[in-house]
């Protein structure tokens, strides 16, 4: 236990733990082991520099194998008695549901309200209730010179400001999800479309039996797909004839302070395209097209027909110069569009492309295995033996970097308190746990369940089983943190339920705060500190999680990120302890 300055509690005469049924007998006991040392230093990540991350022993114990149903506690004598918490078949299922609805609580375009769920808010951005979302002037949006050479493809709001066309409308821009706790629905989203749909072809006949209570669960289409259909519906309707696809629907700048989803005062647009997103699209469509195909053929085949239309218009503008500085077409971009397509297709022309660049990939010193080039590398592999007709050295030197990457993520397990396997880098920190479907995946091929063991035991650090003692997941729990929510400030309704928070941040103890940055900076640090003993800096990272606003590394959320994640973990655990 870790008391700051306040001297230490010495648990090393503490051998067992002892599990309480509700009438509080003793119905298993085990012993009490040490995890981590706090002499143990973790060196994996030079962003952060060389820390311990507890400053504190961390013990564990195990009762796995104890298989009774029913609610439990946990009994540490001379420490305490844990929550409550029940033991049974359907937790993850339970636990998936509420990331489920927490996608549901993200949609924009349609009112909030029973009985798909208790929390209640107004219709949103709308065209049917006056919602205007503007067009941008492409080459203005574009042009670097006057936007100071802003990305094309993160938060472009300069570009928007500049190039906005207050004279147009663009009424089928509406829907999708809302990317976190502003309102922008944006391209990269596609990755919890991904999720989804492996989820779906992974265990379908669960899946197709999993009733999410969304608007369209009694329609003959399974539920999962239906939510992946919201987000793809948005993109589908404003591809434009020649089939360009949009980044998204932004804003100039983050939603102003006090302002919810439903009185934004801030313009909307339908920000432009480019040949990057295009492909993006088309290999999710291209997906999702086999998805539909058994439950509705029509729009099955009109997902595959805008597929193609997408890539027809980024093909022809892949030289054009307007795009020179849009989002980069990477060699794994390629390569799941030329698989997706392939497997919607049966294309010549998409196998033959598949197989060069497996060749390539394979061959490469610079291509690595991890959460976004995962994808197209298992579907090949899944197609490898028969349709594919693929190399045989390519499927095993695939394999092995798919292996390789898997096995280093079980060897930063074991050098952290609570088994993650991430590695601290941006985008990938403590609770989201954004590469579970790289040790999914090395499971199904390997049939090892260390790489299943991991996913379960490094997810407990989310579920609750953490220095907090609460969930990192609104709604998820005996106790769980509350989410930075405007929205439900502004409606004045209890927050939105399956909403995750990133979840404690390393501080940078290697180097001098930035003044202003995503991360830790120094304002964050004036702003803590006066509230803290000690000083944040001396802090383990485990405990510091802070309900604060204006930290959005900590408390805030992504659609693609822990959400897609944590969807894809309990869906996939759900169903495979189902059967």
């Amino acid at each position: 236990m870790w008391l700051g300055d306040g001297g230490r509690v010495d648990y090393a005469s503490i051998k067992n733990f002892f599990l309480l049924d509700t009438n509080d007998r003793v119905v298993f006991t085990g012993p009490v082991f040490l995890r981590l040392s706090a002499d143990s230093v973790y060196h994996n990540n030079i962003m952060f520099g060389p820390d311990n991350f507890n400053k504190t022993h961390v013990y564990s114990f195990n009762f796995s194998d104890f298989a009774d149903t029913g609610q439990y506690r946990v009994w540490i004598p001379g420490v305490g008695v844990s929550f409550s918490f029940n033991l049974a078949g359907n937790i993850y299922e339970q636990a998936f549901k509420l990331q489920m609805k927490g996608y549901y609580h993200q949609r924009s375009g349609i009112a909030m309200e029973l009985p798909h769920t208790a929390y209640r808010r107004p219709r949103n951005q709308h065209p049917a209730d006056g919602q205007i979302v503007y067009s941008c002037n492409k080459t203005l949006f574009f042009c670097d010179s006057i936007n100071g050479n802003e990305p094309t493809y993160a938060n472009p709001f300069n570009r928007i400001a500049n190039s906005i066309i207050l004279d147009s409308n663009n009424p089928n821009a509406w829907g999708g999800w809302m990317d976190a706790a502003d309102y922008d629905r944006r391209f990269q989203h596609f990755v919890a479309v991904h999720a989804f749909l492996e989820l779906f072809e992974a265990h379908t006949s669960y899946f197709e039996k999993v009733d999410l209570n969304i608007p369209e669960s009694n329609n003959h289409i399974p539920d999962i797909l239906d939510e992946a259909l919201w987000c793809m519906n948005l993109f589908l309707r404003t591809q434009t004839a020649e089939g360009e696809i949009a980044y998204g629907i932004e804003s100039v700048a983050h939603p102003n302070a006090g302002e919810s989803s439903w009185n934004e005062s801030l313009p909307l647009a339908l920000v432009p395209g480019c040949p990057g997103i295009a492909y993006l699209y088309a290999a999710t469509a291209a997906r999702l097209s086999v998805a539909l195909k058994m439950y509705d053929n029509v729009l099955s085949e009109k997902y595959l027909e805008s597929a193609n239309k997408a890539c027809a218009w980024a093909e022809s503008n892949l030289n054009n110069p307007l795009y020179k500085n849009a989002m980069p077409i990477t060699q794994s971009v390629r390569f799941d569009l030329a698989v997706f397509m392939f497997e919607a297709t049966s294309a010549q022309k998409w196998k033959d492309r598949a197989n060069h660049l497996a060749t390539e990939i394979a061959g490469s010193g610079s291509f690595f295995v991890n959460q976004d080039t995962y994808r197209g590398v298992t579907k090949f592999l899944a197609l490898s033996n028969k349709e594919m007709a693929a190399n045989k050295q390519t499927v095993k030197s695939l394999k092995q970097k798919l292996v390789q990457k898997a096995d280093s993520l079980l060897l930063w397990g074991t050098k952290l308190a609570y088994g993650e396997f991430e590695d601290f880098s941006y985008n990938c920190w403590i609770a989201i746990l954004y590469n579970s479907g790289v040790l999914v995946n090395a499971f199904s091929l390997l049939q090892e369940e260390r790489y299943l063991n991991q996913v379960v035991e490094a997810g407990h650090f989310g579920m609750g089983a953490n220095p907090l003692n609460a969930s990192l997941t609104t709604g998820l729990g005996e106790r769980f943190v509350y989410q930075w929510d405007d929205e439900a400030i502004c409606a004045n309704q209890y927050f939105a339920t399956g909403i995750p928070v990133y979840g404690p941040f390393p501080y940078y103890n290697n180097r001098l705060l930035p003044e202003n940055d995503f991360f830790w900076d120094q304002k964050k640090e004036k702003l803590y500190n006066p509230a803290l003993y000690p000083k944040v800096n001396e802090w383990p990272m485990r405990e510091t999680y802070f309900e604060l606003m204006k930290f959005p590394a900590m408390n805030e959320f992504t659609i693609m990120q822990n959400m897609a994640d944590q969807a894809y973990r309990w869906g996939w655990l759900a169903a495979f302890y189902k059967y």
